[in-house]
């Protein structure tokens, strides 16, 4: 009977594990914006909102209080807060999945942004299914852009640089292209070709250097353009 009991009550934790939502805290001074971001995720019983803050000087307190899985940031509409913060963000609190919605379409602002390690950046223009979709996939541990974000990025890099070759890469080289643009970690990279994790950051080192790309997201950009990966 005791047994029954034990294993009645880990099936029991298994669910309220299961069942825990995840907790949303919103930052931006925007009410409409806030408004329509809440609406959106009450379409699902995944998320709970837990949080509006509308104030860069009250952010680290409200985070604290409310230990939030993603933190929703429009860097533009808040006060006393900067781009360049969203980096200490992201190193203060890696636990923490931060997502960008924001009106600025300027690329090279949101180029420096998606370099301090976003989980997900999207523009206010951006459909009711792209945001959804978003937040399940950084709920799942992926990276989200939404198609406006890829749009203005790969306008900027064609004006600027010629498209990089294809015959450089390895068919090995596009492999691992295609599987960090799926979000795969370098763990799961390397379980599901049978490698090392130092054999595919070996690779990836390789083809930064031959698509002279600096970050992830640099990389993903010109593959883009390559046609390597397809534009969703």
């Amino acid at each position: 009977m005791q047994s029954i009991r034990n294993f009645t009550l880990f099936i029991f934790g298994l669910n309220k594990n299961y069942m825990e939502k995840i907790r949303v805290l919103l930052a931006d001074r925007q009410e409409l914006a806030v408004a329509g971001i809440q609406h959106m995720l009450a379409s699902s019983n995944r998320f709970e909102v837990v949080g509006e803050v509308g104030g860069g000087g009250e952010l680290e307190q409200i985070i604290a209080q409310l230990e939030p899985h993603i933190l929703v940031l429009d860097y533009d509409h808040i006060p006393d807060f900067l781009p360049e913060n969203i980096l200490k963000l992201s190193q203060q609190h890696p636990a923490i999945k931060l997502v960008i919605i924001t009106d600025n379409n300027d690329p090279e602002q949101i180029l420096k942004v998606l370099k301090a390690n976003v989980a997900g950046f999207l523009t206010k223009a951006c459909s009711k299914q792209e945001v959804i979709n978003a937040f399940h996939a950084v709920a799942d541990g992926q990276k989200f852009f939404c198609n406006r974000v890829l749009d203005l990025l790969m306008e900027n890099k064609m004006k600027k640089n010629d498209p990089p070759d294809p015959s450089a890469l390895s068919q090995r080289e596009i492999q691992i292209i295609r599987y960090i643009s799926e979000g795969l970690s370098t763990q799961q990279i390397a379980d599901k070709l049978h490698l090392s994790p130092h054999t595919i950051n070996a690779h990836r080192k390789n083809i930064l250097k031959k698509l002279d790309a600096n970050t992830p997201i640099e990389l993903i950009l010109k593959a883009l353009r390559m046609k390597i990966i397809p534009l969703q």
